[in-house]
């Protein structure tokens, strides 16, 4: 990423902290107890989909792999399991969420913008904190490295061999 990409990423992280008090003091008509909860569930539901996901696409490796050649027909577990834990939200949820209009075309508040902004804040907050700061431990403990090294020297050998 060049200079002006960390800018840019610097002002969005900006535009969320001088949002975030407007946001937490009235999260619309529901509790602030309940819109937590809400954004928990949500943030829960988006991580495990995109384990899900991520895992799905390694059967899918498996099962193509037999049909066609892809680049690694193995791909374990630790590569899906990091690259699953890695979807941190940001700059693109806080996009669409600060998209949604603050009145409708009646001229009446929008329902549920509030929540659906505190919501976005709360997901953006728990997968930068939570998934960022147990990302290097995760990593650790998962030790990738004899499963993607291994696929690394299978795909140097396989381009060597094309030369």
């Amino acid at each position: 990423m060049d200079e002006s990409g960390l800018v840019l990423n610097g002002l969005i992280f900006l535009l969320i902290g001088l949002e975030l008090p407007f946001v937490t003091r009235q999260p619309g008509e529901i509790s602030f107890g309940s819109a937590v909860w809400y954004g928990l569930i949500i943030t829960f539901v988006l991580i495990v989909t995109r384990l899900l996901c991520t895992f799905g696409t390694s059967v899918l490796m498996r099962v193509m792999s037999r049909f066609i050649t892809v680049s690694d027909p193995n791909p374990g577990w630790q590569g899906p399991l990091i690259f699953g834990w890695t979807g941190m939200r940001g700059v693109v949820s806080l996009a669409s969420a600060l998209s949604v209009p603050i009145l409708t075309q009646a001229g009446q508040p929008f329902p549920y913008r509030d929540l659906i902004l505190f919501i976005t804040f709360v997901v953006i907050l728990i997968t930068l904190v939570f998934q960022g700061l147990t990302l290097p431990w995760l990593v650790h403990k998962v030790n990738p490295r004899i499963g993607l090294l291994s696929s690394l020297n299978k795909s140097r050998k396989l381009s060597f061999k094309r030369n």
